[in-house]
């Protein structure tokens, strides 16, 4: 066995069993990402916005080599001690719980405006509820292999850290039209994903490939697996199911964003009617009292 097939088997540990719903491993890690919410949002709320910028600079390069390390494993396979790569297509990082590493350089590196405003909206909104929805359902993600169920646990984990961190942050800019700032972005990630699927569709027919690729499970050539939806994408015709499916993730993140605006105004004590949604700093009263945000 070469060296480089001696680390991946390494890293390919598996145990007896995967873990379970609710069971001891993900009870621990619901606690550590609570935690690590709590800690980030009464630690940075107010940090400079270097600061915040680098806070989400460093996680998008953790997130890039775990993505790395997810594609390592899903393309080992040791078979009779000889070490075999073949990728698996349909771990391909552009679903949604991956948009992560597709957004968050736009908030690390663009200038305050509209356009960085959008992806720091979607960021507390669509990303925050991909993460979630795994973090309390992640039976479908647990396998053998700690090494991934540990990666899974903290990266969807921390779609929730900053999805919350990030709304804290820029808490003075909550007003009713932050949230449609978004939503353009999640359009574009998910005609990105529809094209992706149509052409790598046709291209593996080409080649003669019948690996599954299906990026936000909204392929028209294989089924959808999403709780609930996955009920329904048989019963309905596509197109309809397709606007179900944005439609529905909108009205979703429109729920996490209000519900997390009304808490952070209710814990700050911040009236609805001084929230403003530009993007000038420093912010009115903090250039009265000279505190830095």
């Amino acid at each position: 066995m070469k060296w480089y097939d001696k680390i991946a088997a390494f890293l390919h540990w598996e145990m007896e069993e995967a873990p379970g719903n609710y069971g001891w491993f993900h009870i621990m890690m619901l606690a550590v990402i609570i935690s690590l919410t709590v800690i980030f949002c009464v630690y940075g709320k107010n940090c400079t916005d270097k600061t915040f910028r680098r806070i989400i600079l460093y996680y998008w390069i953790y997130n890039i080599i775990s993505e790395l390390y997810v594609a390592l494993i899903y393309s080992f396979e040791l078979e009779g001690g000889v070490g075999v790569w073949d990728y698996e297509w349909y771990m391909f990082p552009f679903q949604f719980c991956s948009s992560p590493a597709y957004t968050l350089p736009f908030i690390a590196f663009l200038k305050d405006g509209r356009v960085r405003d959008a992806f720091i909206s979607f960021t507390g909104t669509f990303s925050l509820f991909a993460g979630i929805a795994v973090m309390l359902y992640p039976n479908d993600v647990f396998v053998r292999c700690l090494g991934i169920d540990i990666q899974t646990m903290i990266h969807h984990g921390m779609q929730v850290v900053l999805g919350v961190f990030v709304m804290v942050h820029e808490r003075r800019r909550l007003t009713h039209s932050f949230f449609f700032k978004g939503i353009p972005v999640f359009a574009g990630l998910v005609l990105i994903a529809m094209g992706l699927n149509i052409g790598v569709y046709h291209l593996f027919s080409e080649l003669g490939m019948d690996d599954t690729f299906n990026m936000y499970y909204i392929s028209p050539y294989f089924d959808c697996t999403l709780p609930i939806l996955s009920l329904i994408y048989p019963l309905i015709p596509y197109p309809a199911f397709l606007v179900m499916y944005i439609l529905g993730f909108s009205l979703i993140a429109a729920l996490m964003y209000y519900v997390q605006r009304a808490i952070i105004l209710k814990v700050t004590g911040i009236a609805p009617h001084i929230l403003r949604g530009n993007y000038e700093r420093p912010l009115y009263h903090e250039r009265l009292s000279g505190r830095r945000c």
